[in-house]
């Protein structure tokens, strides 16, 4: 695999040593921290770099370099997981450009099934420039209950901010997509 494009990864070599996007305590799941740390990081401080790797032709060889980079980073066996990784894009409200990253399947809470990046960009030919970026997940839960499996909506802001809205009826992608869309014309 090629070097990879993005200017921020030496970072990746410091999560194994714990999350800088919280206080918790380090997840050693290579699947929260390449959801949970790495793209929070690449997505919040530099979205414009993020958006043009993720906007390539070859946008999902670019998530699979750099999961494999930080799989590698973290002494981690990846048993071909990176295979399971799926980028697509939608447009959202007619200026959001939103792409969609389907996980492998998650084995633990609080690690993620979908992940959607969504950028708001204006044309400046010959470049697209991005204005915002918001970054979205939805994660495998626990009920505390009865421990049947739920699925939380949640969101990585500026300052380094987990905000969650709460549990979703199921793990759908497109129960997903309409709380993306929902909490965008909130918050537009």
């Amino acid at each position: 695999m090629g070097e990879t494009r993005h200017a921020l990864f030496p970072r990746i070599a410091k999560i194994q040593a714990g999350n800088p996007m919280s206080n918790n305590k380090p997840n050693n799941s290579l699947l929260y921290n390449f959801a949970h740390v790495l793209l929070p990081v690449l997505t919040l401080e530099s979205p414009q770099e993020l958006y043009w790797n993720i906007n390539a032709v070859s946008g999902e060889q670019y998530l699979i370099e750099i999961y494999l980079k930080l799989a590698a980073n973290m002494d981690t066996e990846d048993e071909a997981i990176y295979k399971r990784l799926k980028l697509s894009k939608r447009t959202l409200l007619n200026d959001l450009e939103l792409f969609l990253i389907r996980m492998p399947q998650p084995k633990t809470a609080p690690e993620a099934i979908f992940i959607a990046i969504a950028f708001r960009v204006e044309k400046q030919l010959p470049l697209k420039r991005v204005v915002s970026v918001r970054y979205f997940t939805l994660e495998r839960g626990i009920s505390l209950l009865d421990e049947s499996i739920e699925y939380f909506f949640c969101e990585w802001a500026a300052e380094r901010k987990h905000l969650n809205y709460g549990a979703l009826s199921d793990g759908k992608e497109q129960t997903f997509l309409q709380a993306i869309n929902q909490k965008l014309q909130e918050t537009s």
